[in-house]
């Protein structure tokens, strides 16, 4: 998978590379996740990320090899760069709903000069532009809609960018599968699996089943997925679970929910 980085003047970090390869704490390595993102109250968010980043560097030069790990938290201010650099994130996050063109453009490059990526996260179709006047390194597909996720892929430019789609992870029905399919369709072949790990006993079991879910070579029904990133929530909540396979499953996190 090529991208043209046509929109950034900058040269690729390590979470613009890792979109085009499936690497992977150890575990999460191990289930050949391409990155993780930390998304909780900033001040909890910046604790795991330290955690996690730490944890990363015991893999360099050993493969699968460490995973840039995304402060998610939506940076709103430059002020908060260096704090995100201090706990080691490889990159932060910019929702142009929350700041603004002006103020993500600022912030983009003033990430720049400190070494960190930008990732600009896109709820609606009007939002491409201004995003592409951004400059990011990544850019997010965040939408609610499958729908709204497939036009704004497609109005950014499908593969020609560094594209990640954001989706729910452990849908009813196992809807995200189909949902990847559709995004892969538009040209974008990174998954953001949101709440994928919340800290309960189901956590790398959903990963393990969602990569070899999206990237079986048993299934016709779905192509090779480059960039499989994983989101991190609270990690507090605990629940029972055991893997049953990769295209059924009832995660007992969702019933729990549902009661």
């Amino acid at each position: 998978m090529r991208y043209n980085l046509s929109a950034s003047a900058k040269k690729p970090g390590p979470l613009a590379k890792c979109l085009k390869k499936s690497t992977g704490a150890t575990t999460l390595r191990n289930a050949k996740t391409a990155s993780i993102w930390v998304t909780k109250d900033k001040p909890a968010a910046l604790m795991r990320v330290k955690l996690l980043a730490e944890e990363q560097k015991q893999a360099k030069g050993s493969f699968p090899g460490p995973c840039p790990v995304v402060y998610n938290s939506k940076v709103a201010d430059t002020s908060e760069l260096e704090a995100a650099v201090s706990v080691g994130a490889s990159a932060v996050t910019i929702s142009l709903s929350d700041v603004g063109l002006e103020k993500a453009q600022e912030i983009v490059s003033s990430a720049a000069q400190l070494g960190l990526e930008t990732v600009v996260s896109i709820k609606k179709n009007g939002q491409v532009d201004e995003a592409l006047k951004c400059k990011p390194d990544v850019f997010l597909v965040a939408a609610e809609e499958i729908e709204d996720t497939v036009s704004i892929v497609q109005a950014l430019g499908g593969d020609k960018l560094p594209i990640i789609a954001q989706v729910q992870a452990m849908q009813k029905n196992a809807n995200e599968r189909e949902y990847v399919q559709k995004i892969k369709e538009a040209g974008c072949k990174a998954i953001l699996l949101k709440e994928a790990c919340v800290g309960d006993s189901e956590d790398l079991d959903y990963t393990k089943w969602a990569v070899e879910a999206f990237n079986s070579k048993l299934s016709k029904e779905f192509g090779k997925m480059t960039g499989m990133t994983i989101s991190m929530t609270d990690m507090t909540r605990d629940s029972p679970g055991a893997i049953n396979g990769v295209y059924s499953r009832a995660w007992k996190r969702k019933q729990l929910e549902d009661l």
